[in-house]
């Protein structure tokens, strides 16, 4: 499990004040990074042959974010 905190700005919001729904998949690629900053050496993985893509990527919103 990792957890990785990020700070909601002016513009992830529509102008109803949601948190815009294309914004969550930036949300996760900003995590997914954080776990190859913190667990993983890039470099390392690249000499061996491995690659991380994402093939499919299905999701349902739970709920609103506001501010």
């Amino acid at each position: 499990m990792h957890n990785t905190e990020i700070r909601i700005r002016g513009y992830h919001l529509d102008l109803f004040g949601h948190v815009n729904n294309a914004r969550y998949l930036e949300f996760l690629e900003e995590a997914r990074w954080a776990i190859f900053d913190d667990k993983l050496n890039l470099e390392d993985l690249a000499r061996g042959g491995f690659a991380f893509t994402v093939v499919s990527l299905p999701y349902t919103f739970k709920k609103l974010i506001t501010i």
